[in-house]
């Protein structure tokens, strides 16, 4: 009668740690898949941030280079206003 007890939990034991680890697996698959969506989600997110810093860049450039063209227009204006202004010196620089 005991080996009978005994051998009936041994089985009992088995199915219920049997059920214990496919809860366990199903838990971890389903951590799993739930990882892998954020994953996914990450990764359009870093897509979306690479467009939006490429079209930023490419303001950011077409911005220097007009600041540059308004740099030179300004020096250039400034040298024609000197020579106007200043012409004691162009005279004086040729003189020696």
């Amino acid at each position: 009668m005991i080996f009978i007890f005994h051998k009936l939990i041994s089985i009992l034991s088995f199915f219920l740690e049997k059920q214990v680890n496919i809860t366990t697996q199903q838990r971890i698959n389903e951590t799993r898949s739930r990882v892998e969506i954020i994953k996914i989600e990450l990764d359009q997110i870093k897509q979306i941030s690479q467009l939006s810093n490429d079209e930023t860049q490419k303001k950011l450039h077409y911005r220097v280079k007009k600041i540059n063209k308004l740099h030179n227009m300004r020096r250039e204006r400034f040298n024609e206003l000197s020579t106007y202004l200043f012409p004691i010196q162009r005279v004086s620089a040729h003189e020696e």
